[in-house]
């Protein structure tokens, strides 16, 4: 009989030699008769035992916690190898209630949500596993976090109840099972802002900074998505950055850039440029008659579809071109187009006279109220009374008076004047 110790290692083996003596010829020994020499009678047996493996694994502890719906709890497990050869245990989720809710595993190594690292099939079986463990006085015991989030609209007091399974891979029907238990608390007040929203006036070839602010006033710690939405899209470039300059990049890998993790009751700052096209405002050749662009500033919860809260800050930059006017073509035979340009809302003129001096068209209104902006106005080349004048220089008066925040109009006119060429 041999017998193995409890504590011997899977794959050892120990080698037993039997061996046996004849009891009549015990020893060398000459027959009288014959003469003939019997040497002693000997046989041997060998026996091997082989320590077979005995798999052992613990999966623990079972928990039971509460988290507001829509919130991750994280639960933390330990694998044991308790037996007598190295073994790699596989991990599955055994869901029995809820199965809309979110569930998975993680390798500690990783600590910092979001997660990247999941738990990996180390050694090519199909099944997830904690990796190799050995037994003492090798690393015999891992540990891992098992993560469970409710849905956002989850009812306060469901439970959800979900089994661990370990599993050997020396022998299938080797497992242990952690049974966790999670229960929905009321759901988590999320609330978010960004503030305030602005205008600005600003010249030709500059561009306009805006400082904007996004608070967090709900109840947990989020990764708020931002970006901008232009109303009316003038080709005005707009650039995100946060205070320091640096552009947003996707922290929580939602496909969508972010302003990081904004903790509870904090407010960070964010800038935004905004810089009109570089021929804006320009009164020659083909130029654009808008100055005003407004876009959204928008920001949004990190969470699934279900949670998003959304907040936004409208920014109107208006490009306040220089007082000025031009007419093209010039020279010109039969008609001629006017651009001009007025930096401020006010009452506008323009008139045209001959070269003696002499009023001959009005193509404005006498102080006709017009709003900041660039503008067109054509001259037919006719006068007053719709009769063709002669050939030769005209002038035209640009006269604007600014209209005060009052309503009222600025005292003194400002004046511009320009010749044209009227050819035969």
């Amino acid at each position: 009989t041999v017998s193995i110790p409890d504590d011997a290692v899977a794959g050892t083996e120990d080698t037993v030699h039997l061996v046996i003596h004849s009891r009549n010829y015990p020893d060398d020994y000459q027959h009288p008769d014959s003469g003939m020499i019997y040497e002693n009678v000997v046989d041997t047996a060998v026996l091997i035992a082989h320590a077979e493996a005995i798999p052992g694994i613990l999966l623990r502890p079972d928990h039971e916690d509460s988290v507001a719906a829509g919130n991750t709890i994280r639960y933390e497990m330990e694998v044991l190898n308790n037996g007598n050869g190295p073994d790699t245990p596989s991990i599955r989720i055994q869901r029995m209630t809820q199965t809309a809710w979110g569930q998975s595993v993680w390798d500690k190594s990783d600590t910092i949500q979001p997660q990247t690292d999941t738990l990996t099939d180390s050694n090519g079986d199909g099944e997830s596993d904690v990796g190799h463990l050995g037994i003492p006085p090798a690393v015999n015991v891992d540990t891992f976090f098992f993560d469970v989030t409710p849905p956002r609209l989850t009812p306060a007091g469901d439970i959800d109840t979900t089994f661990l399974v370990a599993t050997s891979v020396l022998d299938p029907t080797v497992y242990d099972t952690a049974r966790i238990i999670t229960h929905v608390l009321s759901p988590v007040v999320v609330d978010i802002s960004i503030w305030p929203s602005q205008t600005k006036v600003i010249q030709p070839g500059e561009t306009a900074s805006y400082e904007l602010y996004i608070t967090n006033s709900g109840e947990q710690t989020d990764t708020i998505d931002c970006a901008d939405f232009v109303v009316n899209d003038l080709g005005w470039e707009g650039v995100l950055t946060d205070a320091d300059g640096n552009p947003f990049t996707d922290h929580d890998n939602n496909g969508q850039v972010d302003v990081g993790g904004v903790s509870i009751l904090d407010t960070v700052m964010i800038n935004l440029d905004v810089t009109p096209s570089p021929e804006l405002g320009e009164i020659v050749g083909q130029f654009d008659t808008t100055v005003q662009e407004q876009r959204y500033v928008w920001i949004q919860t990190g969470f699934a579809s279900d949670t998003i809260v959304r907040d936004s800050a409208l920014i109107t930059t208006i490009m306040e071109p220089e007082f000025d006017i031009h007419n093209y073509p010039n020279p010109f035979t039969d008609r001629t187009t006017f651009a001009y340009t007025i930096p401020r809302g006010g009452l506008v003129t323009l008139r045209i006279y001959n070269r003696a001096g002499e009023h001959i068209r009005t193509l404005l209104l006498d102080e006709e109220l017009q709003y900041g902006g660039i503008f067109r106005i054509e001259w037919d080349g006719l006068t007053e009374d719709g009769k063709e004048p002669s050939p030769g220089i005209y002038v035209y008066a640009l006269e604007w008076r600014e209209r005060k925040e009052d309503d009222s109009y600025a005292t003194f006119k400002k004046r511009i004047v320009k010749k044209a060429l009227l050819q035969p």
